[in-house]
């Protein structure tokens, strides 16, 4: 009998799926550290980030990173129908996603949204800004539909100066046409 409509199994590991069991083996580390050695949580969650960190360290791509470095922003493109890149996101610590047209680089709108701190008892607490550009960069790639239909939406210029903005989507272009042609130099001398 074909079981053509199940899941396929084991499943395939995306980067959703390899950050969530991240966050449940480091949950569960802090949770044994609390409760059988009477040290914080955080003392496990660290301890199961250098111990996994080095596995899923690829997570979010050494490009990515490098951009993050360099230009103080994450990004990622999502592609229309026809498969071609047709707008992108420039995802900000604290700050909105602000989406923009990638061919023409129009400014689309601000979409608010934000991820407390929620592993001390008090709660609340703003991420650091890595964290923060870094669950607003999973979030988008897991559920960009989800994210942005729960997201405050505004149109450009609310919270970010659109110019500014647009500084940013020309940096960002010359860094990945920097970043291409560094890859394509490369290439060619392997």
């Amino acid at each position: 009998m074909l079981l053509g409509y199940l899941p396929q199994f084991p499943p395939a590991l995306t980067q959703p799926i390899l950050f969530g069991a991240l966050l449940a083996v480091g949950l569960l580390v802090g949770e044994a550290v609390r409760r059988y050695a009477a040290l914080p949580r955080i003392t496990g969650y660290v301890l199961a980030g250098v111990v996994l960190g080095p596995r899923v360290s690829g997570l979010l791509g050494a490009d990515a990173l490098e951009a993050y470095r360099a230009l103080g922003f994450l990004h990622c493109f999502g592609a229309t129908g026809d498969g071609t890149v047709g707008y992108g996101y420039l995802i900000y610590p604290h700050k909105p996603i602000v989406s923009f047209d990638a061919a023409s680089g129009e400014l689309l709108n601000e979409h608010c949204v934000s991820f407390p701190d929620r592993s001390e008892p008090a709660g609340g607490q703003r991420l650091p800004d890595a964290d923060d550009a870094l669950a607003k960069w999973l979030a988008l790639r897991a559920d960009e539909r989800g994210l942005i239909n729960e997201a405050n939406m505004h149109l450009p210029g609310r919270q970010l100066d659109p110019d500014h903005v647009r500084r940013d989507i020309a940096r960002l272009s010359e860094w990945t046409s920097r970043s291409d042609s560094m890859t394509r130099s490369s290439a060619r001398s392997i």
